[in-house]
């Protein structure tokens, strides 16, 4: 298995992205950005990153109709959407 490749980027480089959603924790430092570019709205990106520098620890893409689970995922971990 190869090892997680480490993320270079920064959410400034998603500024043009259309937010569907964001959550936070109280007392964390990340930040759980759901956003898309496709002009269906099928697919979506999660973003996670440092609340502060903006830097991305995380990205994955998942499907329109799976953002209930990932909320109700979250939400069960202590996040909140903002």
């Amino acid at each position: 298995m190869r090892p997680k490749e480490k993320l270079n980027d920064n959410i400034k480089n998603y500024l043009t992205y259309k937010v569907v959603l964001t959550m936070k924790k109280t007392k964390s430092s990340l930040t759980i950005a759901f956003i898309t570019n496709d002009p269906d709205g099928w697919f979506i990106d999660k973003l996670t990153y440092m609340t502060k520098s903006g830097k991305l620890n995380d990205k994955s893409t998942i499907i329109a109709k799976d953002l209930p689970s990932f909320m109700s995922f979250y939400e069960s971990a202590g996040f909140y959407k903002v």
